[in-house]
């Protein structure tokens, strides 16, 4: 496992070598037949080709090339190609990335102030998501990581994450005890799972599946387009709905890059981003009844838990991170509901 980690890591290295070798992420050296050169931004993101992460990233692509009459192309780089999603994020702010499609979570380990939004229990459900995301905290929430060089143009929701395992099925956080789950490298996660009566242990999302095939550990947690789109049903019997924390991608990109562009594409990129965000946060909350039926199809044994119990559990989950990640925008975002 280490090893095939480390040839990944070496593998994005290169790609990203290569791209700043050939005049940087956003390149401008081919010919768009006689209207000027063609401006090539490079985005990257995790994900599989049929998960909402790359959906986002072709609605994005399609309107932005559409808006700029094919001035301006995003080459589109999945299934961790360029890198895990912290090298992502640092590439974008050293400016060796353009742009990319990034779960929020590893974005606290560079602005803190975005970990509000894993504590757990924040929302109840997708209308309260829903009233965040066209709320002016949320509008502040995103202009956070320009203070180190990135800009976020939109949330996406993609869904609440529950806990899946190879063991038994979790109704009570007494279930918990004596599961090792797997989860995004974050304190929050770790110390919410452990708080819940599991042991976490966090890793990245390329080493989780192995992990949980050669049985290193007893599950994970995810959303229901996670546990459909990168089969997580071929190594996990149980899914159990704690949905104890809201999953959200946000789109995002490199100043430094996007700031060297014509104002004129700036204004593209920023508003198709928008409009992209949106397309795909319907399509998410559509999907959301869809996929728990295809999870089930394929096997996996979805069950309901006591919510109230679990709510309970995580008390000094809850009580810490809202501290340190910003009593006020935990305060405004749970008064939204």
């Amino acid at each position: 496992m280490r090893y095939q980690r480390f040839v990944k890591v070496v593998i994005s290295l290169v790609l990203v070598i290569m791209m700043a070798g050939c005049g940087g992420a956003a390149s401008t050296g081919s010919s768009s037949g006689g209207n000027g050169d063609v401006i090539e931004l490079s985005l990257g993101h995790i994900a599989t080709e049929t998960n909402p992460y790359h959906l986002l990233a072709l609605e994005f692509k399609k309107l932005v090339e559409e808006r700029s009459e094919g001035k301006v192309k995003i080459n589109v780089f999945p299934n961790a190609q360029l890198g895990e999603e912290r090298e992502l994020i640092e590439a974008m702010t050293f400016g060796n990335l353009d742009l990319a499609v990034i779960t929020t979570s590893p974005v606290t380990n560079f602005v803190p102030e975005f970990g509000v939004l894993d504590i757990p229990y924040l929302f109840t459900d997708w209308n309260h998501v829903e009233a965040f995301l066209d709320s002016e905290v949320s509008q502040k929430l995103l202009k956070e990581t320009e203070d180190v060089g990135i800009k976020t143009f939109a949330f996406v929701p993609r869904g609440f994450r529950s806990v899946t395992n190879s063991v038994h099925p979790v109704k009570t956080p007494e279930d918990m005890k004596g599961l090792t789950l797997r989860v995004i490298e974050s304190e929050v996660y770790l110390d919410t799972i452990n708080e819940m009566g599991a042991t976490a242990t966090g890793m990245p999302w390329g080493d989780a599946f192995t992990a949980m095939q050669q049985g290193a550990i007893d599950g994970q947690e995810n959303d229901y387009s996670i546990n459909y789109t990168q089969n997580v049903f071929e190594v996990q019997e149980y899914l159990s709905l704690t949905e104890h924390i809201f999953a959200v991608n946000t789109l995002m990109g490199s100043q430094t890059n996007l700031s060297n562009l014509p104002e004129d594409v700036q204004k593209i990129i920023e508003e198709s981003a928008v409009d992209a965000a949106k397309t795909i946060r319907e399509h998410n909350i559509k999907e959301s009844d869809n996929l728990r039926k295809k999870l089930e199809e394929k096997g996996m044994k979805i069950n309901e838990v006591d919510k109230e119990a679990f709510m309970k559990s995580v008390p000094k989950t809850q009580e810490k991170y809202s501290k340190k990640f910003g009593e006020e925008y935990f305060q405004t975002i749970k008064e939204l509901n």
